[in-house]
């Protein structure tokens, strides 16, 4: 697949058709980093090699996310880049390369507008779900303060709204008007996991997982247990245990931080994720893999110098992009729908 052709690159130089591709340690001054996460400014054609003459393989919208997977190369005046698309995850069609133009495609997670696709987001109050981006749009229902799902497209304005489509919990699939969206899932803090055994158990996995975290990563990595406990609906840290490390004691800190995240003192930064992974601890290109859940295969992550493997997971879930959070220590994922995991 892909990462045989970007060896081929890397050693010929070159792209089919002309397009000169800078080799790994080059393309460190160029705009973006291999691995590192892109957004859409505007509608951008993707495209089977880096030129104007290749077939458009898709036109991604603004407000798209991606992770730069190879480049930079240059022809027909601009600077190209491979992208996989966040929704290439669900439809398969949006990898490829991409004119960086004039800001087309921009660093980060971040865009002017309030969400970007496939963002987690709730209902800030009872307001209508409509069948198209208009106060004119059939209503086919309602929802409820803290409903929540997956935002699908957008934004369209009208009627001196801005307009969203998102994908419910409940399966509702329709347009919400922005003044009644807010990032991130509102699960609500349960009374009964304000524990003195939960506590004890939630600030052992933040030792064991992110001792060496900031503060974000650590809140991060504690609502991952606490998201697991919804979508499974069970009552005690310890039942989720077996997805993460738990040996070692916590300090005082990160005691005081798992009961602030089991009363919601501390907000959820991660967007609803139920999993996460870290690629520095991750085997290496070249590695022995055995007994490792490696099966998503090959990827560049900033900070890191070589490649790493990542689990098959992360390339079915929905990405949660932890502003703060540095994709060397951790990724976060959420997984699609609301089911038991």
């Amino acid at each position: 697949m892909h990462d045989s052709r970007r060896d081929f690159l890397k050693k010929a130089g070159v792209a089919a058709g002309g397009a000169t591709v800078l080799g790994a340690s080059t393309a460190s001054a160029a705009t973006f980093q291999l691995g590192e996460v892109v957004h859409t400014t505007t509608d951008l054609n993707v495209r089977d090699g880096a030129g104007t003459d290749y077939t458009v393989i898709d036109t991604v919208p603004a407000a798209m996310r991606g992770t730069v997977k190879d480049g930079p190369a240059y022809a027909d005046g601009y600077e190209w880049w491979y992208v996989e698309f966040d929704d290439d995850r669900y439809d398969g069609t949006a990898t490829g390369w991409c004119a960086k133009g004039d800001g087309w495609l921009s660093s980060g997670k971040e865009w002017t507008s309030k969400f970007c696709r496939y963002d987690a987001v709730h209902a800030t109050d009872y307001v209508n779900i409509r069948d198209s981006p208009s106060t004119s749009g059939t209503d086919i229902g309602t929802t409820e303060p803290g409903d929540w799902g997956t935002v699908l497209a957008g934004p369209e304005q009208n009627d001196g709204y801005t307009w969203w489509k998102v994908e419910f919990y409940d399966d509702e699939n329709g347009w919400v008007a922005q003044n009644w969206l807010e990032e991130g899932m509102l699960y609500g803090c349960n009374s009964a996991w304000d524990t003195d055994s939960n506590q004890w158990e939630l600030a052992k996995v933040v030792m064991s997982e992110a001792s060496v975290g900031n503060t974000t990563e650590r809140r991060a990595v504690g609502y991952t247990v606490l998201n697991r406990m919804e979508r499974n609906g069970t009552t005690e840290v310890s039942d989720e245990w077996d997805a993460y490390a738990h040996n070692q004691d916590p300090t005082d800190e990160i005691y005081d931080l798992a009961g602030a995240i089991l009363t919601c003192s501390e907000p959820d930064p991660s967007c609803g994720a139920t999993h996460f992974y870290s690629p520095r601890s991750m085997p290496k290109e070249g590695d022995d893999t055995t007994g490792c859940a490696c099966g998503g295969g090959l990827e560049w992550t900033p900070g890191l110098d070589e490649r790493n493997y990542c689990p098959s997971w992360s390339e079915t879930m929905c990405r949660s992009y932890v502003v703060d959070a540095r994709q060397a220590y951790y990724k976060f994922y959420r997984s699609w729908g609301d089911g038991a995991i």
